[in-house]
């Protein structure tokens, strides 16, 4: 898996062994972050915490 924005982009992220790690999906990121955009300010900025894919899905 790899960070896809943010100051963090492109970089590798370790997955625990053994464990099935998945990304989120596209549309439960955006019915939360639909969710949280008026509680949160700010909100887009945590987005990038969530914006993860899976390298393998790719290759």
């Amino acid at each position: 898996m790899r960070v896809i924005a943010g100051t963090a982009k492109r970089l590798p992220l370790k997955t625990p062994k053994g464990m099935d790690t998945r990304p989120t999906q596209d549309r439960i990121k955006e019915t939360l972050f639909n969710m949280l955009q008026p509680e949160i300010p700010r909100c887009t900025f945590w987005i990038y915490l969530l914006e993860v894919e899976e390298l393998e899905s790719r290759h």
